[in-house]
């Protein structure tokens, strides 16, 4: 990410089958304080269901009248674990 106009905040929204079962905020600085960001975060899913999953990742500015644009890729991985 690369802020572009003043301080921005990121919330990472992550979806399983359209339910949302993750969110995390991240701050993003205006350009001139530092070009690029990278952002990682981890999430456990601890109550997946059985069967085909569809997961998604959203990332959603919060803060009026900022902007920050997505520089990518964007790398999204997952891991099941039957117990």
């Amino acid at each position: 990410m690369a802020g572009v106009t003043d301080i921005s905040q990121i919330v990472f929204r992550v979806f399983r089958n359209g339910k949302e079962i993750y969110n995390t905020q991240d701050g993003v600085e205006l350009a001139d304080s530092k070009q690029n960001y990278i952002i990682t975060f981890q999430a456990i899913d601890s109550n997946l269901i059985a069967g085909a999953n569809f997961y998604q990742v959203f990332a959603e500015n919060i803060t009026p009248n900022t902007q920050a644009n997505i520089v990518g890729p964007i790398s999204f991985s997952g891991l099941a674990i039957k117990s």
